[in-house]
């Protein structure tokens, strides 16, 4: 005599609700910026853009050599929560700011770098790209650290 072992139907109704739960709720990518992200270029503090090569800064208006490499540096304060005094509109997480560099040269190397503080907190991701014009653009994403 052969003894069957009573199985219980447990593994349908898991499964039936996993796919439910898949298909009820909306999938939240990466890329999606939190709600409420904004511009925050306005919002930024002490800006300052500095284009140099060979050692020496080149105004608005300047020559570049195209055979010889080019520092661009970006610098700026970034109001947060916690600063005081409070600011008006402080930088959240998902807000991002873009600065216009220059149309006088053209990106050859990696386009995206991390951005940190000088004591090494990642603040955000700096995006180089080429607009119309040849315009070249620095995207910073305020995704960094929560600290």
């Amino acid at each position: 005599m052969v003894r069957r072992k009573r199985r219980l139907p447990v593994g349908w109704p898991i499964v039936l609700v996993l796919l439910l739960t898949i298909f009820m709720f909306g999938v939240a990518r990466a890329d999606d910026p939190p709600p409420g992200a904004q511009d925050v270029t306005s919002v930024l503090t002490n800006v300052t853009l500095t284009v140099s090569q060979n050692g020496g800064s080149i105004s608005p208006g300047g020559t570049i050599s195209s055979t010889d490499p080019i520092l661009v540096n970006v610098s700026f304060g970034v109001p947060v929560e916690g600063d005081e005094p409070t600011p008006a509109n402080p930088v959240k997480k998902g807000d991002w700011a873009e600065f216009q560099l220059s149309n006088a040269f053209a990106l050859t190397s990696g386009t995206t770098i991390p951005l940190n503080t000088a004591g090494g907190i990642r603040v955000g991701t700096v995006t180089f790209s080429t607009g119309s014009g040849g315009m070249v653009t620095a995207r910073v994403d305020f995704d960094g650290d929560d600290e």
